[in-house]
């Protein structure tokens, strides 16, 4: 950190200074001056000293982290466009369930459009108490990411692009889904939710993920141990997105987007499973 202050504080000491050495010699050529007090004006030479300090001032914004954090920006684009234009797949692993879900959370803020929220757990138990310690600790989190998205200011254009879509289930190993659904419910026009029945129908293993803005896919639960990942790839997100689909046909609707939640069906579901 110092090293970068003290390359800055070089940096702008060559600016200065050849914003004042040009200044100086741009006023004596205009007066036709060829002395300085008995010293000869140089200017060929005057103009290699100058080219020589601007370069320098290049050479030390390119290393310092002033300079350093536009060029990683760059770089990053310029990554993500070459494998855009490979047709490639771009992964980011994670090594535990903690980074997966900050990861999902920062993504959800900042998606441009979209969020299908397929995060169902209707027989899930907590494979441990510290999982479930930090599964409620990151909940608030991640409703905080959930409202910052919905409630994002858009024009027309923007609002009629932007969705956010959820698929509940209510197990009773994880009745608090049902409290976090009130509270989804209340996050505006472009909030959508759906539920799946859980006490009478069969039950069976069911993906969890996340997709934002249909480019990337999230696999979201802690049984994925050993295989946390984040995938942008065309085809496994479409066939992923097919998945979503089936499933939100097939579900019961709560909210729609637009529209008011069916508060008729919300007291059927509390009257039921609580």
């Amino acid at each position: 950190m110092e090293k970068d202050k003290i390359l800055e504080l070089f940096d702008k000491i060559i600016l200065i200074s050849v914003a004042i050495i040009c200044g100086i010699v741009l006023f004596f050529g205009l007066m036709g001056r060829t002395t300085i007090f008995g010293w000869i004006i140089d200017y060929a030479y005057i103009s290699c000293v100058l080219l020589s300090a601007i370069a320098l001032h290049f050479i030390f914004s390119i290393f310092g982290s002033f300079g350093q954090k536009q060029i990683e920006d760059k770089i990053d684009k310029s990554v993500s466009k070459i494998v855009a234009s490979l047709n490639g797949v771009e992964k980011t692993t994670f090594n535990t369930i903690k980074e997966v879900d900050n990861y999902v959370a920062y993504k959800i803020r900042n998606a441009k459009t979209s969020v299908k929220d397929l995060n169902w757990q209707d027989f899930r138990l907590p494979s441990s108490n510290h999982s479930q310690q930090h599964r409620d600790e990151l909940d608030d989190e991640l409703d905080e990411n959930i409202t910052a998205f919905c409630r994002r200011k858009r024009s027309e254009a923007q609002k009629r692009k932007s969705i956010y879509e959820e698929i509940f289930t209510f197990p009773l190993t994880n009745i608090k889904n049902l409290q976090k659904m009130k509270s989804h419910i209340l996050n505006g026009d472009i909030y959508s939710c759906y539920y799946y029945e859980t006490l009478e129908e069969l039950k069976f293993p069911k993906l969890q993920f996340v997709i934002i803005d249909d480019e990337e896919i999230i696999f979201v639960s802690s049984e994925y141990k050993e295989n946390f990942c984040a995938i942008k790839d065309r085809r496994i997100v479409n066939i992923c997105l097919n998945y979503f689909m089936q499933a939100r046909e097939l579900s019961i609707i709560i909210k729609q987007k637009n529209h008011q939640p069916d508060l008729n069906l919300i007291n059927q579901i509390e009257s039921k499973y609580i």
